[in-house]
């Protein structure tokens, strides 16, 4: 068993350790069976890699076609949630941010990645400066305040942190009579 530079005579003597007996040909076979079976991931790494270097090159040079190269770097990793949680990572750290929203968007299609999709548009979006109930009290004071227009703002900064929110939808209906 010489071959693989020796990884095959040290797992036959961890073998032959515990008491376990295989033929010569097993261990080969096993790492080459291992290796096939994670060639699927070897290519999405090495896919988001490609990503990662298309972002930095639209980055880092002026004279390209921006909008071809984000194209392109999306569609590199348009089937593998975490190869767009790395664009978007990159591109944020790299001011790249209209890319960084694209992912992000294509991100939302994918189920099982809330915290990064969360994450990601707090970097983009800035953290909410409160929580939805100060919000709304804020815009009820406003309102009660007669401040019709301070109120309007507040509210359309409310509903970029929380466009779902029933509450909002209320306050956006009592501004609008």
């Amino acid at each position: 068993m010489r071959g693989l530079g020796g990884i095959t005579d040290v797992l036959d003597q961890v073998l032959g350790l515990i008491g376990v007996e295989v033929a010569a040909w097993t261990i080969p076979a096993v790492l080459v069976l291992v290796f096939i079976a994670l060639i699927p991931w070897i290519r999405k790494n090495h896919r988001t890699n490609e990503a990662r270097e298309l972002v930095r090159r639209i980055a880092s040079e002026e004279r390209v076609d921006r909008a071809q190269l984000q194209t392109e770097t999306l569609s590199t990793v348009a089937d593998h949630p975490l190869g767009l949680v790395v664009v978007a990572d990159e591109a944020i750290r790299l001011g790249l941010h209209p890319l960084a929203r694209l992912a992000t968007d294509r991100l939302a299609s994918f189920h099982g990645y809330r915290q990064d999709l969360r994450r990601l548009q707090a970097l983009l979006d800035g953290r909410p400066r409160v929580h939805i109930e100060g919000a709304q009290a804020a815009i009820e004071r406003l309102l009660a305040q007669g401040l019709l227009g301070a109120a309007r703002h507040r509210l359309e900064d409310a509903q970029q942190h929380w466009p779902d929110e029933p509450g909002l939808h209320e306050l956006q209906r009592r501004i609008e009579e």
